[in-house]
């Protein structure tokens, strides 16, 4: 398992319409994965709150991707 650490994307999107259905896809890819992660973790005995799934859904779909390419803003910004 990657846990959060990964970015959720289709690389093979290469046109809008592409992105538009494959990003659709994904989303209800990721809730189906997310949601059985949660049930088993829930089963195990482990507690889960919704701040914890706000964390991890944040980090899966926004915060991955704005560190991921704060780096390579800077270089354009200076460039």
């Amino acid at each position: 398992m990657l846990g959060t650490s990964f970015i959720p994307q289709h690389s093979d999107a290469r046109v809008l319409e592409q992105v538009i259905y494959k990003w659709r896809n994904t989303r209800a890819t990721m809730t189906s994965v997310l949601a059985n992660s949660y049930r088993l973790l829930a089963r195990d005995g482990r507690g889960i709150t919704r701040q914890m799934i706000q964390r991890d859904v944040e980090k899966l779909f926004q915060c991955n991707f704005e560190k991921w390419v704060s780096p390579h803003a800077k270089v354009l910004q200076s460039g």
